[in-house]
């Protein structure tokens, strides 16, 4: 497959790739053009390339490999060397000259997309060796990379993802360690050691730094979903700040970053430090005794055996992993403890006179292993001879000369150029028990190495070996060309790079035999040590059998032939070859014939280890970036689809799920490989293909609103939304439509209704709720995850009271809300609402206690749907009592932030009843010991005193006295004395002696602040008040006073509080 272009403009893609190899250039245009390669530098690739690119006349793009790029892992390549200082000087240098031409000649848009590679994957490679430099790189790192990312256009970040765009940012104003936590979440997946902060509904990645230039717009990661994220699904980062080691007994003490504050001090909180042993997959748990909690921080400290901890098992190869478990809120999870910024030296104990010590992985966290075994290199530990996958050593098979057995089952091993890896290949071959049986396969698929020679070396020894030499035809003609020599009942396939587990085949020959299955599925093992494959969870269990391939649903995925025994006789009577010329060539024969097997056996232990490549050579590897691919797996599904079509619902619900989830990747990456005239090419075929597959297994595994969008382009048939889905989002009307499952969105255009853009439950925050005569004016914002809420929408919106016995409505009017849409870039200027209740509507819905809810009408009205309201953290100000019309209420916020409003009765035994209840509520708080039980007591033993004294609090940033707070509070101490009006600043602040001598001083987190904060009926700060004003181990509790803020001419912003707030 080829394709042509006329320059890098209209396929600008090729930025990507800057190397100047696997690339023919025509000399007289290099020469006549004037493209050079820049001198004294490395990188120099990306300015050739660049500059070849943009003169070129015409580029052509094959898609056959005529390259292969081996990585030196001896750091002899400068790509490899990321930490010396010359190599990031050496790119920027490459990156600013690049710059220059591009800029010259006008090319803007090739710029904004070379920077966006720049921040997203060039700054990533650095990362780890940022972590391990000493401060010499980092401060000259820090100098040299923030000085050029001043240079890169706003277009460039907002092409990035999230987490490289805060990595950029931070980078950018040199604050090295935040941008550090970046590779926190990258290497121990998903795991925040920032300081995460929600405000307005948006999540950012460090509250630390919002006070830098456009800090709330380039750190926001909302769209990471981590606010609904609980912490089972999304471990707390764990570190080691201490240790000491005492003969074998460990001392330590560390901390848990408290994501967004919700594990308070009033929870019930359990840690453990877990060691796993890797090899028996074994825990020993230790209990931590000592554990305090702030906002930030969950600390601990505690003490363990080291003896006890790493069990019996000690073999040299062992390594132990640590951990900290966390059980809270009904919940456990497990969070690797890490080590990055920890010496370890001396971290080492005897045991019956071996050494172990303690070392950090390569990912940062703590692990031990015997003090002999020393870091590996990736081929080393691949090669290490105590490794499960080297069981073969020291058992190979003597020679076999003539055959005396018949053969019980067959080996097929294609190989090409894999004359480095062939010897452990062959050798876990011969090793196995029941080898002089086992018809040997070796098909030699025109390799150019040494590989022929080997082949046939080996079969001189065994007459079982037969070796078939033909010219390359790939993989999968080389399988079926083994496969068409098989005379034994069974055959297995073994990749010439991977090796077979101890006594594989005999383990599965032996389960056909004992089941009488035609399938036979033991478990592959990645190597070194990955995960592989939701199948994964049928191992553990014990050997058993399937008579039905519906009864595993998930073994679908599993479509890799090598793990797997077939009955030769099941693959020749339904005809099943391998895939030639494509690649993903196992699933056109493993899943039909799991499919048409009369069972299928699993035997529960490795049978098969497969290699990973340092070198990025698997397919796996470079499973994205060729479009040959992305054809390739599109066949593979409709050949699936189409040979399950006939079959009973339950199978053909199998094959829809796995077309669905291995495709997924390609569908929403395919805009970012090909061009436009690509995508018209397969567009068809891909609408055939998810035409094929219900609305909701599409939803199961697509969850992300853009990769909802781009399945609802394919399943409808809407190739503009598919290949340019922004003109569409802003011309489609803002209207949601309703089916049992929920809202979803429908697009103009396309051949065939679908409901897969769906549309989550909307997040409806309640800000405000003020009496006004007669009426309880109710106003917050919302947010429709995937909608931009740019002006009113379509349906019909409705404010729900609802008690027990009844509900009232009333309408909802979206308001402006420049606030929003600044806070959330550009996005939902009519995210604000506003709700009228009139006292005598309140009282239609019955005396109690009620919720209150958001509902949406579709367009024509026919039905509805309700979705409950929140409280938001302003609004613990405003709960309490209150009094609309003749009818006193209570606004109260339980658990979770739900919103409860109770309306009382207007006669006397309403009234005292409610009066009773109140105070029945506020001993059960105290007495059960609630989160906020503290404050709320100190409240109520110093309301006689303080209540009525009117009390403001002013400031600003914790640790300043400078803006208009301060000349504001100078103001009234000087004009206004008897006004009580307090400034609240940091007791180690240096400005503080500004402020002292005017008197009425608060230190920020005393206990005097804390209990006029209760009091206060104004916060007034320049900045944003429930961050500078309210005290950090409180600012998320539902026991803190957080304000309802408004913004005044003078850049103060004020807030106002309820005379009673409890």
């Amino acid at each position: 497959m080829s394709r042509t272009v006329s320059d890098l403009e209209e396929f600008p893609l090729l930025l990507s790739d800057p190397i100047a190899a696997a690339k023919l250039y025509n000399v007289e245009f290099l020469r006549t053009a004037g493209v050079w390669f820049p001198e004294g530098v490395f990188y120099e690739d990306t300015y050739f390339s660049t500059v070849a690119g943009c003169l070129a006349r015409g580029i052509t793009v094959i898609t056959e490999p005529v390259y292969r790029w081996m990585w030196e892992s001896d750091g002899a390549s400068i790509t490899g060397r990321t930490g010396e200082l010359r190599s990031i000087r050496d790119r920027i240098a490459v990156h600013r000259a690049t710059d220059a031409f591009l800029l010259e000649r006008g090319l803007w848009s090739l710029k904004v997309r070379k920077d966006s590679k720049f921040l997203s994957h060039d700054l990533r490679l650095y990362m780890r060796a940022l972590a391990e430099g000493d401060a010499a790189f980092e401060q000259g790192f820090a100098a040299t990379v923030s000085a050029y990312l001043f240079s890169v256009s706003d277009e460039a970040f907002e092409l990035c993802g999230p987490v490289d765009r805060v990595r950029a940012y931070f980078l950018m104003y040199q604050e090295t360690e935040a941008a550090l936590t970046t590779l926190d979440y990258a290497q121990r997946k998903s795991v925040f050691s920032s300081y995460l902060v929600e405000e307005d509904g948006r999540v950012y990645w460090s509250g630390d730094h919002l006070h830098l230039p456009d800090a709330r717009r380039l750190l926001d990661v909302t769209e990471l979903g981590l606010a609904a994220a609980p912490v089972s699904q999304v471990p707390l980062f764990a570190q080691l700040n201490s240790w000491q080691v005492e003969g074998t007994k460990l001392t330590f003490d560390g901390e848990l970053v408290n994501r967004f504050g919700r594990i308070t001090a009033d929870d019930t909180i359990s840690l453990s430090l877990a060691v796993r042993n890797r090899h028996t997959k074994r825990d020993v748990v230790v209990p931590i005794p000592k554990v305090s909690v702030d906002e930030r921080f969950v600390t601990f400290e505690g003490s363990a055996d080291l003896v006890r901890v790493l069990g019996d098992d000690l073999s040299e190869a062992t390594v132990w992993n640590v951990s900290v478990v966390v059980e809270w809120n009904r919940s456990r999870s497990r969070s690797a403890l890490n080590v990055r910024d920890i010496d370890l030296d001396g971290l080492h104990f005897t045991r019956e006179d071996e050494e172990f010590e303690g070392y950090r992985t390569v990912s940062g966290n703590l692990a031990f292993r015997s003090a002999t075994a020393s870091r590996r290199t990736f081929e080393a530990e691949q090669s290490d001879p105590n490794a499960p996958w080297m069981w073969w050593r020291d058992r190979i098979h003597p020679p076999i000369r003539q055959l005396t057995h018949r053969f019980e089952l067959a080996v097929v091993v294609p190989c090409y150029n894999v004359a480095k890896y062939l010897d452990d290949c062959l050798a876990s071959i011969a090793a196995q028990r029941g080898f002089a049986a086992t018809q040997v396969i070796l098909v030699d698929d025109g390799a150019t190495d040494e590989t022929p020679r080997m082949l046939d070396h080996f079969a001189r020894f065994y007459a079982n070996v037969t070796v078939v030499h033909q010219r390359n035809g790939g993989l999968g003609n080389a399988r079926n060309t083994g496969l068409d020599q098989v005379s034994a009942p069974y055959v297995t396939f073994l990749d010439s790079d991977d090796i077979l587990g101890e006594d594989a085949l005999a383990a599965m020959l032996e389960a056909a035999r004992r089941d009488g299955s035609e399938v036979v599925m033991g478990d592959l093992v990645n190597f070194p040590d990955r995960p592989y494959g939701p199948w994964k969870e049928y191992f553990g269990d014990g050997d058993r059998v399937f008579h039905d391939f519906a009864d595993a649903p998930d073994m679908i995925f599993s479509g890799s032939a090598c793990n797997k025994l077939f009955s030769t006789r099941l693959l020749r009577r339904l005809g099943l070859r391998f895939g030639e010329g494509v690649h993903f060539e196992d699933a056109w024969l493993t899943l039909p014939a799991m499919l048409r097997a009369n069972s299928l056996s699993l035997v529960d232990r490795p049978v098969y280890y497969y290699r990973g490549r340092p070198d990025g050579s698997s397919i796996m590897d470079s499973l994205w970036s060729k479009p040959a691919n992305y054809v390739d797996h599109l066949r593979l599904n409709h050949f699936l689809l189409n040979y399950s079509a006939e079959e009973r619902p339950e199978i053909r619900r199998m094959f829809h799920r796995y077309a669905t989830r291995t495709y997924k990747g390609f569908l929403c990456n395919a805009r970012n490989v090909m061009g436009r005239t690509q995508l018209a090419e397969m567009f068809a075929d891909l609408h055939r293909h998810y035409a094929q597959i219900p609305d909701d297994v599409i939803v199961e595994f697509v969850t992300s609103p853009a990769q909802q969008l781009d399945h609802y382009a394919a399943k409808s048939g809407n190739f503009e939304l598919f290949c340019d889905p922004e003109p569409a989002l802003a011309a489609a009307p803002l209207r949601l439509e309703l089916d049992d499952d929920g809202f979803y969105r429908t697009f103009a255009g396309g051949v065939r209704p679908s409901t897969t853009a769906r549309v989550k439950d909307p997040n409806v925050v309640v800000e405000s709720v003020r009496a006004r005569d007669d009426v309880l004016v109710v106003e917050g914002c919302m947010a429709f995850p995937g909608v931009d809420l740019s002006g009113p929408m379509d349906n019909r919106l409705e404010l729900v009271y609802q008690t027990r016995h009844s509900k009232v409505t009333v309408p909802l009017t979206q308001v402006y809300r420049r606030d929003l849409w600044n806070a959330r870039n550009g996005r939902d200027l009519y995210a604000g609402w506003h709700a009228e209740l009139p006292a005598e509507v309140l009282a239609d819905s019955g005396f109690g206690v009620g919720d209150l809810r958001l509902r949406v009408h579709l367009a024509d009205g026919s039905r509805h749907r309700n979705v409950v309201m929140k409280a938001r953290l302003a609004l613990h100000r405003l709960k309490g009592p209150g009094r609309v019309g003749p009818y006193r209420y209570m606004l109260t916020i339980a658990a979770q932030d739900a919103l409860h409003l109770r309306l009382v009765a207007s006669g006397p035994a309403a009234r005292v009843r409610h009066a009773l209840w109140r105070a029945g509520r506020e001993l059960r708080i105290l007495k059960t010991r609630n989160p906020g039980w503290r404050m709320r007591f100190a409240y109520w033993l110093t309301y006689p005193f303080l209540n009525s004294k009117e009390i403001w609090l002013i400031g600003e940033r914790s640790d300043t006295a400078q803006d208009n707070s301060y000349h504001f509070f100078k103001w009234i101490r000087q004009n206004r004395k008897r006004r009580k009006a307090y400034y609240v600043i940091d007791g180690a602040s240096a400005d503080r002696a500004k402020v002292a001598p005017y008197g009425r001083v608060l230190t920020l987190g005393s206990f005097k602040h804390r209990v006029y904060l209760l009091h206060a009926t104004k916060l007034i700060g320049s900045y944003d008040s429930e961050s500078y004003l309210v005290p950090r181990a409180t600012r998320r509790r539902s026991s803190c006073i957080a304000s309802a803020n408004w913004s005044s001419t003078s850049g103060c912003s004020f807030s106002t509080a309820s005379p009673t707030t409890m």
